[in-house]
């Protein structure tokens, strides 16, 4: 009888021992977790921070990635790429040299393609100046122009996505780079395409990557300040 009480005091101990030995064990995460939901009804705050997703990508945009190439020179010689990328309606050697009939202005019986195919309605010229923020006193042609970005001589489109505001006098570096130097560029480009030295897909691609290095390119050493009148043909 004794050697089993004792037994049994033995049992005891060691059950007790046990449950000591876990009562002092840290239970896993999900037991908090658990045990928080249920004496609250909520999760406390520094559990919720910690399960939150991650906010950055949804929260914060992606920036664009940088162009792979940069302007020769200043912004403020350029349009904006994202109002004006530059846009053409053709670039077939044919349609720019053959004689237009269908929509010559005063009702000539055959005309070049840019004066067949020039149609930029007053409300567009509008709307550019209004998306370059151009003050009302200088919306006339000795402040600058309306231009197409790739020279309707070229092929270029009317639509408003070929089109920006370029100024007449616009400086960078002691030389003139307004809409002027501009239309000598558009010439000499326009000249070359259709005498068959100039490809227009590669012009097309320097001049709305960047028209000051293609215009430096053709006119080496020329500051072209001097006032070209516009011909109409671009």
């Amino acid at each position: 009888m004794y050697l089993i009480k004792a037994r049994y005091n033995v049992a005891i101990v060691g059950a007790l021992l046990v449950l000591g030995a876990c009562s002092n064990a840290v239970p896993p995460h999900v037991g908090l977790l658990s045990a928080s939901v249920i004496s609250s009804g909520q999760p406390q705050p520094a559990t919720r921070a910690a399960l939150a997703p991650p906010k950055t990508l949804m929260a914060v945009p992606l920036e664009r990635p940088p162009s792979p190439m940069q302007h020769v020179g200043p912004a403020t010689l350029y349009p904006n790429l994202e109002l004006t990328p530059g846009e053409h309606a053709t670039l077939d050697v044919d349609d720019l040299t053959r004689d237009w009939t269908d929509n010559c202005p005063n009702h000539k019986p055959r005309c070049t393609y840019s004066q067949d195919h020039r149609n930029v309605p007053r409300p567009v010229h509008i709307a550019v100046y209004d998306e370059y923020n151009v003050p009302e006193d200088e919306r006339n042609i000795k402040s600058g122009e309306v231009d197409h970005f790739w020279p309707l001589c070229a092929g270029g489109s009317n639509d408003i996505k070929n089109l920006w505001y370029q100024p007449a006098i616009n400086e960078s570096n002691g030389e003139n780079l307004g809409y002027h130097e501009k239309d000598k560029l558009e010439d000499e480009v326009c000249k070359e395409i259709k005498a068959g030295q100039l490809d227009p897909t590669n012009a097309y691609q320097l001049m709305t990557t960047d028209w000051v290095a293609f215009y430096h390119q053709k006119f080496q050493g020329d500051s072209g300040t001097s006032a070209q009148q516009d011909n109409g043909d671009q």
